[in-house]
């Protein structure tokens, strides 16, 4: 899990594994951070489950 774009730019040019969850919440606080992921937590568990899939982006 991470909010840099670093993570994006490894994938792109390696391939995946790590399977990465990007962070598209500007600043916010843990709580916040800790709750979007527990709203979405099905879905971004069923998406990285996928072989093609490297990364999910969060948006809240």
């Amino acid at each position: 899990m991470t909010k840099d774009d670093d993570f994006q730019g490894l994938l792109n040019v390696l391939g995946h594994p790590p399977k990465v969850v990007r962070l598209r919440m500007g600043n916010c606080s843990n709580h916040a951070i800790i709750s979007a992921l527990i709203r979405q937590f099905s879905a971004i568990a069923s998406t990285l489950a996928e072989p093609a899939v490297g990364l999910v982006e969060l948006y809240e």
